[in-house]
């Protein structure tokens, strides 16, 4: 077993995974933890969970855990998006993308539904609206 950083500690407190039980979503691989480089340089860690609800909807959850600037944080969102379609040939228009960010010193969660047809644009999204794409 790879060793885990204190990101993946934290993030596996996120309620993400009592959430996709709930709703019975089939999960294949839970936090599988990635790394991009950007533009610049800078080296970005972040998980995937590719999950199919029990409606047959298929779902892809980036999450970042998010210790600083939380806008710098998120804005890397295309980054991210391209760096999994290269590694695993992701064909945006047959998922759900939602970015999960955790709020490692705070503990807050808060999720995004990524708008992949309008520039990957973040909608804010309720537990109420997060639950709705989960069934």
């Amino acid at each position: 077993m790879g060793m885990q950083t204190a990101e993946s500690v934290s993030i596996n407190n996120s309620i993400l995974k009592e959430i996709l039980s709930n709703k019975n979503c089939s999960v294949g691989k839970y936090l599988a933890p990635m790394s991009c480089v950007e533009d610049n340089g800078t080296i970005s860690e972040y998980f995937i969970t590719p999950f199919v609800t029990i409606s047959k909807k298929q779902v892809l959850i980036i999450s970042r855990v998010i210790n600083g600037n939380w806008y710098e944080s998120l804005r890397i969102i295309n980054s991210l998006i391209a760096d999994i379609s290269f590694k695993y040939d992701l064909k945006k228009d047959a998922y759900t993308i939602l970015l999960h960010a955790y709020f490692n010193v705070i503990g807050l969660e808060q999720f995004y539904e990524v708008d992949t047809s309008n520039g990957n644009q973040l909608n804010k999204i309720s537990f109420t609206v997060l639950e709705n794409i989960l069934s």
